[in-house]
């Protein structure tokens, strides 16, 4: 479904809007392609540090449609809820100075601090025990997207 308006979406944009529409498919279907032209074997050879979101998706499913549409799904929609989970973050660790102090202890213990410190890597990102949990605890009080309507097609 495409909210209020279903099938019918195409009738409010004009040309404008699905000239828009085809230069994000475009975009999209050109990375799409070539992260698909990449090899079985490439793809389990990539290090953790290129793992991408594509590769994620691929091993779901090679649909280039599927792959798109998530894609766009991703990022268009991904800028306001990233915005609102760090806005509601740093409000309530502005409310928990012991929960900064501990998150800081931990990043600084991780990674380092100063213009001397390294651009942290993905694993060491991941590491990052207690910054998942407060985020993912930032997500359950204020989810970004409280309803995410989807239907199945089968």
């Amino acid at each position: 479904q495409r909210g209020p308006l279903g099938d019918l979406y195409w009738l409010l944009g004009g040309p404008r809007f699905r000239r828009a529409c085809r230069i994000c498919h475009e975009f999209v279907d050109s990375a799409v392609r070539k992260a698909l032209g990449c090899s079985a074997e490439n793809l389990t050879a990539q290090s953790e540090e290129a793992y991408t979101f594509v590769d994620a998706l691929i091993q779901e499913s090679k649909d280039p449609k599927f792959l798109r549409s998530q894609c766009l799904n991703i990022l268009l929609a991904g800028r306001d809820t990233t915005a609102c989970c760090l806005t509601w973050t740093l409000r309530l660790l502005l409310q928990h100075p012991q929960a900064i102090s501990k998150l800081r202890r931990e990043i600084k213990d991780a990674l380092g601090v100063g213009p001397e410190a390294p651009e942290p890597t993905i694993a060491q990102l991941k590491k990052l025990s207690y910054l998942s949990n407060v985020i993912k605890e930032v997500l359950r009080l204020y989810p970004s997207v409280p309803v995410n309507a989807r239907a199945a097609v089968r």
